[in-house]
Protein backbone atom coordinates (compact mmCIF):
# COMPACT_ATOMS: atom_id res chain seq x y z
CA UNK A 1 0.00 0.00 0.00
CA UNK A 2 3.17 2.65 0.38
CA UNK A 3 3.98 1.78 -3.08
CA UNK A 4 0.48 2.63 -4.00
CA UNK A 5 1.01 5.60 -2.06
CA UNK A 6 4.29 6.97 -3.35
CA UNK A 7 3.58 5.80 -6.81
CA UNK A 8 -0.33 8.38 -6.65
CA UNK A 9 1.38 11.07 -4.63
CA UNK A 10 3.16 12.78 -7.57
CA UNK A 11 -0.06 12.77 -10.22
CA UNK A 12 -2.33 14.26 -6.94
CA UNK A 13 -0.20 17.05 -6.51
CA UNK A 14 0.29 18.18 -9.72
CA UNK A 15 -4.00 17.68 -9.74
CA UNK A 16 -3.76 19.95 -6.52
CA UNK A 17 -1.05 22.63 -8.06
CA UNK A 18 -3.74 22.92 -11.49
CA UNK A 19 -6.96 23.40 -9.13
CA UNK A 20 -4.96 25.97 -6.83
CA UNK A 21 -3.54 27.64 -9.71
CA UNK A 22 -7.41 27.65 -11.14
CA UNK A 23 -8.37 29.45 -7.87
CA UNK A 24 -5.90 31.47 -7.72
CA UNK A 25 -6.35 32.86 -11.07
CA UNK A 26 -10.25 32.94 -10.39
CA UNK A 27 -9.89 35.20 -6.95
CA UNK A 28 -7.80 37.53 -8.77
CA UNK A 29 -10.05 37.64 -11.96
CA UNK A 30 -13.31 37.87 -10.10
CA UNK A 31 -12.17 40.51 -7.76
CA UNK A 32 -14.30 43.73 -7.90
CA UNK A 33 -14.61 46.68 -5.60
CA UNK A 34 -18.28 47.15 -5.13
CA UNK A 35 -20.42 48.23 -7.80
CA UNK A 36 -17.44 50.29 -9.62
CA UNK A 37 -19.32 54.51 -9.74
CA UNK A 38 -19.62 57.22 -7.82
CA UNK A 39 -23.10 56.09 -7.13
CA UNK A 40 -24.46 55.88 -3.44
CA UNK A 41 -24.04 52.51 -1.96
CA UNK A 42 -26.73 50.97 0.40
CA UNK A 43 -24.39 48.09 1.12
CA UNK A 44 -23.87 44.33 0.32
CA UNK A 45 -26.74 41.66 0.82
CA UNK A 46 -26.57 37.68 0.39
CA UNK A 47 -28.13 36.25 -2.03
CA UNK A 48 -31.91 35.15 -1.64
CA UNK A 49 -32.05 37.86 1.75
CA UNK A 50 -34.77 40.70 1.74
CA UNK A 51 -33.54 44.12 0.97
CA UNK A 52 -34.65 47.33 2.02
CA UNK A 53 -33.86 50.00 -0.39
CA UNK A 54 -33.59 53.23 2.03
CA UNK A 55 -33.39 56.64 1.11
CA UNK A 56 -32.95 59.53 3.59
CA UNK A 57 -34.32 63.03 2.80
CA UNK A 58 -34.90 65.69 5.90
CA UNK A 59 -37.55 68.06 4.05
CA UNK A 60 -39.39 65.85 1.74
CA UNK A 61 -42.63 65.19 1.82
CA UNK A 62 -42.27 61.86 -0.34
CA UNK A 63 -39.96 59.66 -1.83
CA UNK A 64 -41.14 57.11 -4.53
CA UNK A 65 -39.31 54.17 -5.68
CA UNK A 66 -39.09 55.25 -9.52
CA UNK A 67 -37.09 51.63 -10.78
CA UNK A 68 -34.74 48.93 -9.85
CA UNK A 69 -31.86 47.78 -12.64
CA UNK A 70 -30.90 44.18 -11.96
CA UNK A 71 -27.53 42.49 -13.18
CA UNK A 72 -28.33 41.31 -16.23
CA UNK A 73 -30.11 45.01 -17.21
CA UNK A 74 -33.45 44.08 -16.77
CA UNK A 75 -35.33 47.25 -15.74
CA UNK A 76 -38.20 46.67 -13.25
CA UNK A 77 -40.37 49.85 -12.87
CA UNK A 78 -42.40 50.53 -9.86
CA UNK A 79 -43.43 54.00 -9.10
CA UNK A 80 -44.58 53.54 -6.06
CA UNK A 81 -44.57 55.40 -2.89
CA UNK A 82 -41.87 54.41 -0.25
CA UNK A 83 -42.95 54.10 3.21
CA UNK A 84 -41.68 57.28 5.39
CA UNK A 85 -40.53 56.77 9.28
CA UNK A 86 -38.86 60.60 10.04
CA UNK A 87 -36.41 61.64 7.72
CA UNK A 88 -36.05 57.86 6.14
CA UNK A 89 -38.05 56.34 3.47
CA UNK A 90 -38.15 52.67 2.76
CA UNK A 91 -39.14 50.16 0.62
CA UNK A 92 -38.81 46.22 1.12
CA UNK A 93 -37.65 44.12 -2.17
CA UNK A 94 -37.64 40.66 -2.15
CA UNK A 95 -35.99 39.96 -5.19
CA UNK A 96 -32.27 39.23 -4.63
CA UNK A 97 -31.58 35.55 -6.59
CA UNK A 98 -29.20 37.54 -8.84
CA UNK A 99 -25.94 38.22 -7.97
CA UNK A 100 -24.20 41.26 -8.92
CA UNK A 101 -24.66 45.12 -8.78
CA UNK A 102 -28.14 46.14 -8.37
CA UNK A 103 -29.14 49.89 -8.36
CA UNK A 104 -32.73 51.49 -7.75
CA UNK A 105 -33.74 55.31 -8.63
CA UNK A 106 -35.35 57.38 -6.43
CA UNK A 107 -36.86 60.38 -6.76
CA UNK A 108 -38.88 63.32 -4.09
CA UNK A 109 -39.80 66.74 -3.20
CA UNK A 110 -36.55 67.63 -1.73
CA UNK A 111 -36.71 71.16 -1.27
CA UNK A 112 -39.62 71.93 -2.98
CA UNK A 113 -37.72 70.72 -6.25
CA UNK A 114 -38.39 66.98 -7.88
CA UNK A 115 -34.99 65.90 -7.18
CA UNK A 116 -34.05 62.10 -8.44
CA UNK A 117 -30.91 59.93 -6.82
CA UNK A 118 -29.34 56.51 -7.91
CA UNK A 119 -28.75 54.16 -5.23
CA UNK A 120 -26.66 50.87 -5.90
CA UNK A 121 -26.37 47.73 -4.00
CA UNK A 122 -24.35 44.62 -4.50
CA UNK A 123 -25.91 41.03 -3.81
CA UNK A 124 -23.23 38.36 -2.99
CA UNK A 125 -23.56 34.47 -2.55
CA UNK A 126 -22.22 35.29 1.36
CA UNK A 127 -23.26 38.43 2.00
CA UNK A 128 -20.04 39.81 2.32
CA UNK A 129 -18.36 42.25 -0.10
CA UNK A 130 -15.42 41.40 -2.68
CA UNK A 131 -12.51 43.42 -0.87
CA UNK A 132 -9.20 43.12 -0.39
CA UNK A 133 -9.79 41.70 2.87
CA UNK A 134 -12.18 38.51 1.58
CA UNK A 135 -9.28 38.38 -1.57
CA UNK A 136 -6.15 37.85 0.65
CA UNK A 137 -8.46 35.22 2.99
CA UNK A 138 -9.19 33.26 0.18
CA UNK A 139 -6.04 33.24 -0.80
CA UNK A 140 -4.39 32.58 2.34
CA UNK A 141 -6.42 29.49 2.62
CA UNK A 142 -6.24 27.90 -0.96
CA UNK A 143 -2.09 28.16 -0.63
CA UNK A 144 -2.37 26.93 2.95
CA UNK A 145 -4.23 24.00 1.96
CA UNK A 146 -2.07 22.80 -1.12
CA UNK A 147 0.68 24.00 1.08
CA UNK A 148 0.80 21.70 3.99
CA UNK A 149 -0.77 19.07 1.36
CA UNK A 150 2.01 19.20 -0.27
CA UNK A 151 4.82 19.46 2.12
CA UNK A 152 3.55 16.72 3.51
CA UNK A 153 3.84 14.91 0.17
CA UNK A 154 7.45 15.43 -0.69
CA UNK A 155 9.51 17.23 2.39
CA UNK A 156 8.16 15.17 5.30
CA UNK A 157 6.43 12.30 3.92
CA UNK A 158 3.89 12.31 6.32
CA UNK A 159 0.42 10.73 6.27
CA UNK A 160 -0.65 12.90 9.22
CA UNK A 161 0.43 16.43 7.64
CA UNK A 162 -1.25 15.32 4.19
CA UNK A 163 -4.31 14.41 6.06
CA UNK A 164 -4.31 17.59 7.65
CA UNK A 165 -4.34 19.74 4.39
CA UNK A 166 -6.39 17.33 3.34
CA UNK A 167 -8.96 18.09 5.91
CA UNK A 168 -8.16 22.10 5.09
CA UNK A 169 -9.34 21.23 1.50
CA UNK A 170 -12.33 19.89 2.22
CA UNK A 171 -13.64 22.67 4.15
CA UNK A 172 -12.81 25.17 1.58
CA UNK A 173 -14.75 22.69 -0.55
CA UNK A 174 -17.99 23.05 1.64
CA UNK A 175 -17.68 26.79 1.79
CA UNK A 176 -17.29 27.13 -2.15
CA UNK A 177 -20.25 24.90 -2.67
CA UNK A 178 -22.26 27.39 -0.15
CA UNK A 179 -20.87 30.88 -0.70
CA UNK A 180 -18.73 30.36 -4.07
CA UNK A 181 -15.66 32.26 -4.37
CA UNK A 182 -15.63 36.22 -3.30
CA UNK A 183 -18.92 37.26 -4.99
CA UNK A 184 -19.65 34.22 -7.56
CA UNK A 185 -21.15 31.39 -7.20
CA UNK A 186 -21.98 29.68 -10.13
CA UNK A 187 -21.36 26.38 -12.13
CA UNK A 188 -17.22 27.27 -12.73
CA UNK A 189 -17.05 28.07 -9.07
CA UNK A 190 -19.16 24.94 -8.34
CA UNK A 191 -16.92 22.64 -10.54
CA UNK A 192 -13.73 23.68 -8.89
CA UNK A 193 -15.32 23.20 -4.98
CA UNK A 194 -16.48 19.48 -6.01
CA UNK A 195 -13.57 19.35 -7.67
CA UNK A 196 -11.53 20.62 -4.56
CA UNK A 197 -13.55 18.29 -2.00
CA UNK A 198 -12.59 15.36 -4.54
CA UNK A 199 -8.87 16.04 -3.71
CA UNK A 200 -9.17 16.30 -0.18
CA UNK A 201 -10.94 13.02 0.08
CA UNK A 202 -9.10 10.81 -2.60
CA UNK A 203 -5.27 12.19 -1.03
CA UNK A 204 -6.70 12.14 2.70
CA UNK A 205 -7.85 8.40 2.18
CA UNK A 206 -4.55 7.43 0.67
CA UNK A 207 -2.72 9.19 3.57
CA UNK A 208 -5.14 7.13 6.07
CA UNK A 209 -5.27 3.90 4.48
CA UNK A 210 -0.60 4.27 4.15
CA UNK A 211 -1.10 4.99 8.04
CA UNK A 212 -2.83 2.27 8.79
CA UNK A 213 -0.88 -0.04 6.17
CA UNK A 214 2.47 1.65 7.68
CA UNK A 215 1.26 0.46 11.41
CA UNK A 216 0.36 -3.00 10.65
Amino acid sequence: MNKIFGTSKRAMVLISLGIMVSLFFMTLVSAVNECGNDNSFLGTIKQGSPITLKQTCDDCTYVNLSSVNYPNSTKIVYNTNMSKNGIEFTKISADTTQLGCYSYVVYGDKKGTLTSETIDYLVTASGQSSGNSNIAFFIIIIVLSYGIMGFGFYFQREEWIVILGSGLLLGLGVYMVNNGIINYRDWYTNYLAYATLGVGAITGLAAIISLIDKNM
